[in-house]
């Protein structure tokens, strides 16, 4: 039997999740222990990244939708 596979906006989705829990958290843990702050710069970029990237990725899936393209061909 073959796995079934794994659709890579699936998985960049999954990535983007995790490393905006694991960014918040660490923002979390210096401003908690150590009284030290993330650059409000640093934040902002991440999260713009972060937000382009989903951003793109819908439009990708929006795009294969509307042209009626096969997402099993990804």
């Amino acid at each position: 039997m073959e796995k079934p596979k794994k659709k890579v906006s699936n998985i960049m989705l999954a990535i983007i999740i995790v490393l905006i829990i694991a960014y918040t958290l660490g923002a979390f843990v210096l401003e908690a222990l150590y009284a030290r702050e993330i650059s409000p710069t640093l934040t902002g970029a991440f999260f713009t990244f972060c937000s382009v990237e989903l951003v793109n990725l819908a439009a990708i899936k929006t795009s294969k939708v509307k042209h009626g393209r096969d997402e099993q061909t990804e």
